[in-house]
């Protein structure tokens, strides 16, 4: 499983230099404009873009070097080829928290409680999101599941402009709380439980 995951990270290897301008663009512009509360936001919202670019270049990557019909001719199971995929999630998803954990500290020389809520919240969208996303890529490939992306993501836009013209109350700082405090039991279960779905997707595909 080592070597599965040690091929997907050679994929990005050519990713970092494109990051590193992206990341370098956004904090000379922030800071040069004294915004260090958008800078934080930014990076928040960064940790779910970039995790989920990241894990789709892979399946692209797999797609265009034909790789699941030379992987299942090696002694490795389908079901571990995709645990490989929800693994790297997780990498990447925890390795963009501690960068935009860094960034922060680099800028502010401090965190407040609303900073590690924000990185939270981050984390867990990114998870969640990729969580949809992956069975898509497996049932349908990266081509159609690309429709997929864009309704998963116009989808809660939509809903929240809707919420916010009904003229709804708005959560307590109760309600958030509780919803925080379930939210870790939340990714736990879907996020197992879309890596059943895509290793049944798997199982039943034929190479």
């Amino acid at each position: 499983m080592s070597g599965i995951l040690l091929k997907d990270f050679l994929y990005l290897r050519q990713q970092p230099k494109f990051l590193l301008l992206l990341f370098g663009f956004f904090i000379i512009f922030f800071i040069a404009t004294g915004n260090q509360t958008e800078l934080n936001s930014l990076f928040t919202r960064l940790i779910v873009m970039l995790t989920s670019i990241l894990v789709i270049n892979t399946f692209s990557y797999d797609e265009i070097s034909k790789w699941d019909g030379y992987a299942f001719s090696l002694p490795i199971t389908k079901k571990q080829t995709v645990l490989c995929k929800y693994l790297l999630t997780l990498i990447l998803s925890l390795v963009g928290v501690l960068i935009a954990l860094c960034i922060n500290f680099a800028v502010n020389h401090a965190m407040s409680v609303e900073n590690f809520v924000e990185l939270y919240c981050a984390f867990g969208v990114s998870i969640a999101f990729c969580s949809i996303l992956i069975p898509l890529f497996y049932k349908y490939g990266t081509q159609k599941a690309r429709i997929a992306i864009m309704i998963v993501v116009l989808l809660p836009t939509f809903g929240l402009s809707l919420l916010k013209n009904a003229n709804l109350p708005m959560p307590t700082d109760a309600d958030i709380n509780f919803m925080l405090a379930l939210s870790p039991l939340f990714l736990i279960v879907i996020f197992i439980a879309s890596y059943f779905i895509s290793s049944k997707i798997m199982e039943n595909k034929e190479i």
